[in-house]
């Protein structure tokens, strides 16, 4: 049986900002002695055309095509606190402007923390995030999550695997029967057959997400493969990426709109070359197919999606 619960944002958000209030005050006593090298920012810009532009996390689509520009920005600090634990701070802004459906203009500042210890056999880490997300320039999502985890290299480097624990906590600006919360244990494996140069990377994830409306909580099983390859061409060192994913859900009770359970599988598939511009900056071309298949009209369709960006590390 399901936990439902009440519109929450405020608390969460208040709490969120104490969280990172601790964190910065933590951090303060070793400013000085982390001086710049930990410090890094990057840069992105871009372009992108999508058949159907949608918002699959309220189930909003558009049934059309559309051009959209794309940008975001970064900066993360990274450095050691001592010989086993580190700890990353993180910060992201990220914006897409639509030729057609500004209703759709996706803006997103996405906050990060990671703090991890070497325990010798394993290291040991957990991570959070904050989400403040506006869409079509006004007040969206914010999602916030919490996930320790436990990862650890085998033979020889040849395997790493990594294994944890999600909390994730939604919240929707004027929407607040979409208010979830969410668990899930998620599991990785990368098989590195050259290197960096040359691997396989497996990933599966079983969520359980309960919502204020029963009827938008379900059951997950997800998994995904990717493959990476880097080569030479003309000189310059090229990746190329093939990736394909799979998702069914379980929803738990009746959407009023079609008078049944929805019935959700997705099917994702996604191919990408990145070519190098020099020792910081890369180009790099995406194609992503999705086969969305569901019994709710709004998100039951096929989509086409390419990318063309240009990203820089400053």
């Amino acid at each position: 049986m399901s936990n439902h619960r009440p519109h929450h944002s405020e608390p969460l958000e208040r709490s969120s900002r104490s969280f990172a209030a601790a964190v910065v005050t933590a951090l303060m006593p070793y400013a000085g002695a982390l001086g710049d090298s930990g410090l890094s920012a990057n840069l992105e810009i871009g372009g992108r055309y999508d058949s159907n532009v949608a918002v699959i996390d309220v189930d909003r689509s558009s049934g059309e095509g559309d051009f959209a520009a794309l940008f975001s920005a970064g900066v993360a600090y990274d450095q050691p606190l001592g010989k086993r634990t580190s700890v990353k701070v993180g910060y992201n802004f990220g914006q897409s402007l639509h030729a057609d459906f500004d209703d759709f203009d996706l803006q997103t500042h996405r906050g990060s923390i990671d703090a991890r210890f070497d325990a010798g056999v394993a290291t040991l880490g957990t991570s959070y995030q904050y989400v403040h997300a506006r869409l079509g320039g006004d007040k969206f999502m914010v999602l916030q999550q919490v996930s320790p985890y436990v990862a650890r290299s085998y033979a020889d480097g040849r395997f790493y695997v990594r294994a944890g624990y999600e909390y994730t906590d939604k919240s929707f600006s004027g929407r607040p029967t979409r208010d979830a919360e969410a668990h899930a244990v998620s599991g990785m494996l990368f098989w590195f057959l050259d290197g960096v140069d040359r691997y396989w990377l497996f990933r599966y994830r079983y969520r359980d997400e309960d919502a204020v409306d029963p009827a938008l909580e379900y059951r997950s099983h997800e998994g995904s493969v990717q493959y990476v390859q880097r080569f030479d061409v003309a000189g310059q060192r090229v990746t190329g990426r093939l990736r394909m994913g799979y998702e069914t859900r379980d929803y738990r009770a009746v959407t009023e709109e079609i008078g049944a359970k929805r019935d959700d599988s997705r099917l994702r598939l996604q191919s990408s070359l990145s070519i190098p511009l020099g020792e910081r900056s890369t180009v790099a071309v995406t194609y992503k197919y999705g086969a969305l298949n569901s019994n709710l009209p709004a998100v039951d369709f096929d989509e086409h999606v390419v990318e063309l960006t240009y990203s820089a590390k400053l």
